[in-house]
């Protein structure tokens, strides 16, 4: 696309130049265009925007927005750790469908899903911090999270699932540990169930074998 220069007219809004603003995400070049009183509407929406920020200064942001969701190093480890010892599974995978809830690793034959938490945005006990500026803004936030991956637990259970958490301070030998367990509790209880299915099914076909058709006794 080529470039204005300020003073020309382009479909009846006419640039009349750049003005330089600083907001909380640092210095932002802002092109001011005219159509009567609309360039004063279109700053003040801007400068709205910028006082309503969640980050107290250029620096937290940056660092806020840098922050992965996902593939994270300590994953790396830990599902690196995990295949070394045997272990097959997908990642970043919603259990149930329609549920927005995406586990980290997935175990979908043994219904074992993985959450890999951080200590700040899940409110570990051990490592919780509050911040001071927008303390209010962020203590709502961290509630939310909580009270959300309460919400997401309790209908994984509901669907048959096995939830297991844990703490990005935790060691990678006990955090496979902890998935060894709950794998291994999982695969017991599961094949307990195929044995007592199979014999539910024996001793029906029993019965039936033994108890002759009504339509028989006449």
């Amino acid at each position: 696309m080529a470039e204005t220069q300020p003073g020309c007219h382009v479909g009846g809004i006419q640039e009349v130049g750049d003005s330089d603003m600083t907001d909380h995400t640092g210095s932002l070049l802002i092109k001011t265009w005219v159509r009567g009183g609309s360039s004063l509407t279109i700053l003040q929406g801007v400068i709205e925007i910028a006082e309503t920020s969640w980050a107290s200064s250029p620096g937290v942001r940056r660092s806020m927005q840098s922050n992965r969701g996902r593939d994270t190093a300590l994953e790396l480890r830990v599902r690196s750790a995990l295949h070394r010892s045997g272990f097959r599974y997908r990642l970043h995978m919603r259990p149930v469908p329609g549920l927005r809830c995406t586990a980290d690793v997935v175990f979908p034959r043994d219904r074992v899903a993985l959450f890999i938490d951080g200590c700040y945005w899940h409110s570990c006990p051990q490592h919780a911090s509050r911040p001071v500026t927008n303390g209010a803004w962020w203590q709502n936030k961290l509630e939310a999270t909580r009270d959300r991956d309460r919400r997401n637990d309790a209908a994984l259970v509901d669907a048959g699932w096995r939830v297991l958490r844990v703490w990005e301070h935790e060691e990678i030998t006990d955090i496979v540990y902890k998935v060894t367990c709950t794998l291994n509790r999982a695969r017991t209880l599961n094949e307990a169930k195929l044995v007592t299915a199979k014999w539910d099914r024996t001793v029906r076909k029993g019965e039936r074998n033994r108890i002759p058709p009504t339509w028989k006794l006449h």
